[in-house]
């Protein structure tokens, strides 16, 4: 889960960064909000254990 989180939100960041000229730039960005969206699924679903 953490894994497809951080891949799809760089796939998003970097797609939206291809329209607007800034491929890498977003797609970095989506890398680093991927890792916090991948930690609060994990938590969420994983925090009675």
């Amino acid at each position: 889960m953490l894994i497809a989180a951080i891949v799809g939100c760089a796939a998003a960041g970097y797609g939206v960064g291809s329209l607007a000229g800034l491929a890498v730039p977003l797609g970095l960005a989506g890398l680093f909000v991927g890792l916090v969206v991948g930690f609060a699924i994990v938590y969420a679903r994983f925090r009675r254990l």
